[in-house]
């Protein structure tokens, strides 16, 4: 959940309630009589809440608890001063952007990203940034609406999102695979193309329209985060599965068994799956501290591979993810062209304190590649591929000692 959620719930109390959450998710702790007559004198004299949220969150006493080092607290755990603990500690850049998902619930624009960057750079004041933002019309318009955007009625399907590039059949058998092995579930599939040929477009609307199958088109090739995240702006299932158009599903009720694992703990956000090579063999078994696949090149059933446990990250050829923990995380980062930023959400995610799964019993074949012409990348992919490195080394280099552990 995010801040301005958090937020919201604390707005809309009233009297000594208002006071009470606010003193407990800002400085962890219960007010005392006299702080709450306080506040409830300053509401009655005509001072707003947001004045007072303001005010409490930049007192000394929050401020000594986000400007501690950075730590992973369990979910139900997480405060509005924890969540400010974590940001405190990052560049400017991601201090902004985080302040923009957590309190106005959108990405910043490019004039009020660098605009509060420069603000930051040359004054240093992370709190003065706080307050504005804080303070803005647009945040107290989201705390006073009756019907924020977050506030959303998600239907009890899963939303599978099947991102493509310059190909038809490859999307053709992969659909066909997924509806053949998912008989007890619920879902929608929706085809995101990033920026075909026309006549590529064409033959997948056609072919959508045929198969009852939702085909979004863009303009152009934006890569992998791009595509996903307009399939899930447009989704409706409570559940949003990202599956590679070069995956191939030959084992029954596969999504079945990320559900159930998904829903065995409100804490889980995101769960990966078992991927075979063609030859039965494991390409991906979720990921190490060091970041490697596991289990690599070892036979389908090597029984360490089928179990479920908590990994560090899980890879986005085949990934299910709640939707409360897409509306906590926002959308995947359009900072990456192709590479990483599977990698990255997993981050963030463990980061805000959600569980990241592998379900070793759910398992699909991974072409690995194939909707990128195989493993003979171009140029243009390779470079992107070292482009996402190291633009995931300079974000996460100062967290990952903590991620690791």
């Amino acid at each position: 959940m995010r801040i301005i959620q958090r937020l919201y719930g604390i707005y809309q109390k009233d009297g000594p309630e208002f006071v009470i959450s606010l003193y407990k998710e800002l400085l962890l702790r219960e007010p005392n009589a006299i702080e709450i007559k306080h506040y409830q004198n300053l509401i009655m004299s005509g001072h707003s809440k947001i004045s007072i949220i303001n005010s409490v969150l930049q007192s000394n006493e929050c401020v000594q608890h986000y400007n501690h080092p950075p730590a992973i607290l369990a979910r139900q755990n997480q405060t509005i001063a924890g969540i400010l603990r974590t940001f405190f500690q990052a560049n400017e850049i991601l201090f902004v952007q985080s302040l923009y998902r957590e309190l106005l619930y959108r990405e910043p624009d490019h004039g009020g990203l660098y605009g509060f960057v420069i603000t930051l750079k040359k004054q240093g004041n992370r709190i003065t940034v706080l307050g504005d933002i804080l303070t803005s019309e647009e945040c107290i318009s989201l705390l006073s609406s009756p019907h924020p955007p977050w506030k959303v009625d998600f239907e009890n399907i899963v939303s599978c999102i099947i991102p493509s590039f310059n190909q038809v059949d490859l999307v053709k058998q992969c659909a066909a695979t997924l509806k053949a092995t998912t008989t007890k579930t619920s879902y929608e599939i929706i085809v995101v193309d990033d920026g075909s040929a026309m006549h590529i477009q064409q033959q997948l609307l056609e072919w959508g329209s045929k198969e009852n199958i939702k085909v979004i088109l863009k303009t152009q090739n934006g890569g992998f985060s791009s595509t996903v995240n307009q399939g899930i702006r447009q989704a409706r299932g409570k559940h949003i599965a990202l599956v590679n158009n070069d995956i191939i599903f030959h084992q029954p009720e596969w999504l079945e068994k990320m559900i159930s694992t998904i829903q065995s703990s409100l804490d889980i956000g995101v769960v990966g799956a078992r991927l075979l090579y063609p030859n039965q063999t494991i390409q991906h078994g979720g990921m190490s501290a060091e970041l490697y696949h596991r289990y690599v090149g070892l036979h389908a059933d090597y029984a360490p591979a089928l179990a479920i446990d908590d990994v560090h990250a899980v890879t986005g050829a085949l990934i299910l993810i709640k939707q409360d923990a897409i509306a906590d995380l926002g959308l995947f980062s359009e900072d990456f062209f192709t590479g990483f930023e599977d990698v990255e959400y997993c981050f963030r995610a463990r980061l805000k304190g959600w569980r990241v799964v592998y379900c070793g019993p759910a398992a699909a074949i991974h072409l690995e590649g194939q909707t990128r012409g195989g493993h003979k990348k171009i140029k243009f992919y390779r470079m992107k591929d070292f482009e996402a490195r190291k633009q995931f080394d300079l974000k996460w280099r100062g967290y990952y000692h903590i991620l690791k552990s």
